[in-house]
């Protein structure tokens, strides 16, 4: 099950075609000196340098190796390899150069270093402005732990926002962990999605803008589980477990601060379920269960000529 920041990137995934059409290409990647290979797993995710600048706005994930299913990495020679990647979401911001240093957004893959990815000669390409549904368009798609202190133009720099109508996926909380099998439980995790316009023609244009976005957006979410898997060939990642991502509500987010005149900020409260699994880290084997024998050669009480039965009993221990 993907960690809690791989599941934002999932529902933030979906909103793909607001955004227009996504970039593809190849990334180099040449492991250290010395390294006798390794293996690049699907769905890491990379971001690029720009400008000497890493661009976390900007991220790529790791497509799966369709030829090495099930699963689907792509072995790096001691030479260097290529992996193939397509953008988080559509747009022509995601194109890039050839030779455009990229970075390991989460753990580098075993066997590699920080340096030693760069994208191939034919470059990340294809990425368009183009909205897929609908008339309008979102300019970024970020996500970001909180927001709705009154100095909302920081909080949405932090979150790496630019340009708007804007969508911005915002974890909220957890609740009660229901066990759902030896050592795991299953929460649903709870997000907020913000869509954020600020055209300065009227406020009937904001609206309108904002509303239509909401509606796109929550039928882009609504009954969609693996993200990556869009043809059903395999090689993405589950966004929801048990069941998929369910949409709780919608809300309009007002305040009286002058910081919040210029933005209309629509949202939808999410939930869904991630996995949470137990980790052993002693030489002490977890109790799985109890065995119970016993035998007696002696007699029932006067009148009652039968032993007693023979007991063998294995318990399962409760997880």
């Amino acid at each position: 099950m993907p960690s809690t920041i791989e599941q934002g990137r999932g529902l933030a995934g979906f909103l793909s075609p607001l955004c227009g059409t996504r970039s593809t290409g190849r990334l180099q990647v040449v492991p250290p000196t010395g390294s006798t290979g390794a293996v690049v797993p699907a769905n890491v995710w990379l971001y690029p340098t720009i400008s000497g600048a890493i661009r976390p706005d900007l991220a790529f994930r790791v497509l799966p190796n369709f030829a090495a299913a099930p699963a689907y990495g792509w072995e790096i020679p001691p030479g260097g390899g290529l992996v193939d990647v397509e953008s988080h979401v559509g747009g022509a911001r995601y194109n890039l150069d050839a030779g455009t240093v990229m970075r390991w957004a989460d753990a580098i893959p075993e066997g590699l270093d920080i340096d030693g990815v760069t994208v191939d000669v034919g470059g990340v390409t294809g990425g368009d402005d183009d909205p897929l549904l609908g008339v309008d368009r979102l300019n970024a798609v970020a996500i970001y732990e909180s927001i709705g202190s009154p100095q909302i133009s920081l909080d949405l720099y932090r979150s790496s926002v630019g340009q708007f109508p804007a969508a911005i996926m915002v974890w909220d909380s957890s609740s009660l962990g229901t066990p759902v099998g030896r050592g795991k439980q299953v929460y649903n995790e709870r997000w907020n999605l913000l869509i954020v316009t600020e055209r300065a023609e009227s406020d009937p244009k904001r609206r309108g803008e904002g509303m239509r976005l909401l509606d796109a957006a929550q039928d882009l979410i609504l009954w969609k589980q693996i993200y990556g898997d869009d043809f059903g060939k395999g090689g993405g990642f589950p966004v929801s477990a048990v069941h998929t991502q369910n949409v709780i509500g919608r809300f309009r987010v007002a305040r009286p601060e002058k910081e919040w005149v210029q933005y209309y900020i629509y949202g939808l409260r999410l939930e869904a379920g991630r996995v949470a699994s137990s980790v052993w880290q002693t030489s002490a084997k977890p109790w799985l269960k109890t065995r119970i024998k016993g035998h007696t050669v002696e007699a029932n009480p006067p009148g009652d000529p039968n032993t007693l039965p023979l007991v063998d009993e294995t318990v399962l221990m409760p997880q």
